[in-house]
């Protein structure tokens, strides 16, 4: 099983829909490149805060 695969087992264990995490991903992901990581609390905060931690923590560990 791959390391994508682990992540979204992580997130699906969690209640986080794939699709809301890809989008969550994509959408902060730019906005933290582009804003040298200043804003990417803020932007994952949008997404809701529990999704965020979950999706940054299955990223981490897994």
């Amino acid at each position: 099983m791959g390391y994508i695969d682990r992540v979204n087992d992580c997130m699906a264990r969690f209640g986080v829909n794939p699709d809301t995490a890809a989008l969550a991903l994509t959408t902060c992901g730019t906005v933290c490149a582009i804003s040298l990581g200043t804003l990417c609390l803020p932007c994952l905060g949008i997404f809701g805060a529990a999704g965020g931690g979950v999706i940054v923590g299955c990223f981490l560990n897994s």
